[in-house]
This record gives structure tokens, sequence and C-alpha cells, in this order.
């Protein structure tokens, strides 16, 4: 919910997403961000590539990943795909699959254009993009009830986020 309405949120007064034209394909994978096997984000890219999806915005990732998941994001390139992956939050280096070299690694920056102080960075950073303070929607659970609202958030996922946004924008105009 949290980082498809960056991408995506139709224009309402509480919130309007970077591209709210685009179509979304969500694809959960887990119920957790931190991911030490790849087995069903591997499935899901394959999935992504069998529904003729332009790109992919990745918001989790691991301290390692295996040839499989290494070839899955090179076949999803090769067939004209752009992925983007997290580039990690409160971690010294860059996180899989955003380590990748066929999947563009967003770090996240604060409103002054300076690095979020919880976003990895280093080398293997492609681009970086707002990741401290954003606003998105989110679902929580009040009263044994599921309740959606907005409200800011910070992470390297909305980074991406923003960035698989703009990407669809362009690739709409072009």
């Amino acid at each position: 919910t949290a980082t498809g309405s960056v991408i995506f949120a139709g224009l309402t007064p509480e919130l309007s997403g970077i591209a709210p034209g685009a179509s979304l394909a969500p694809m959960r994978v887990s119920g957790s961000v931190i991911h030490f096997d790849f087995t069903r984000l591997i499935r899901a890219l394959y999935r992504c590539r069998d529904r003729d999806c332009d790109l992919v915005s990745m918001s989790l990732g691991g301290p390692w990943a295996g040839r499989s998941l290494s070839r899955a994001t090179d076949a999803l390139v090769a067939d004209g795909r752009i992925l983007f992956g997290a580039a990690g939050n409160h971690t010294m280096m860059v996180i899989f699959p955003a380590l990748l070299d066929s999947v563009i690694a967003v770090a996240g920056s604060n409103a002054l254009d300076k690095p979020w102080s919880g976003s990895a960075s280093g080398a293997a950073v492609d681009i970086t993009a707002p990741g401290e303070s954003v606003w998105r929607a989110w679902s929580h659970v009040r009263g044994g009830r599921t309740v959606f609202d907005t409200g800011r958030s910070n992470g390297t996922s909305y980074a991406t986020a923003t960035v698989a946004g703009l990407c669809a924008l362009w690739l709409e105009h072009h």
C-alpha cells in the first residue's frame, strides 16, 4: 500500500502519487522487507515479465543473493524491463537485489537534497530520490478493523517508488 501509493495514488485532496495514471501490478512476496531467500521474488519477477510490466520497483532486500536472482534480473533487463531496488535502510552497504548490476540502486535523500541519515550509500548507488518524510498511504489495524490512512514515513523504499513513478511518466511520454 505505502510504496504503491507513492507511485500510483490517484489525485485526491489527501495524496497524489508520482504517476497517478500508471497501471500497477502489486505482488507481495513476503510480509517483511528483509529477505534471506529470494525464491518468491524470483517467481514474481518472471510473472512481471509474463504480464508485460515495463518496470519493476523492489522495496525489499537482503545481505546476499544467489545466481538465480541475478539470472532473473538479467533476463528481465534483456527483455527491455527497467528494474529499481531500494539501496537499504540503516545498513553499511547497498543490499540485494539493488546491488546487482541489472538493478538500479536507489538511495534516499531529504528535502535539503542531502542524504537521508538512514540510507545506504556508496559507489553501488545509481540514483538518489526523496526518502525522508515522504507522504504515503498506509494501512493498519485499529480496534480489530483495517484502517487506511495517510502520513509521512522514511526509507529507501519510498525513494525507489518515486524513481519508478518518474520512470513510468517518462515511458508514457516517450
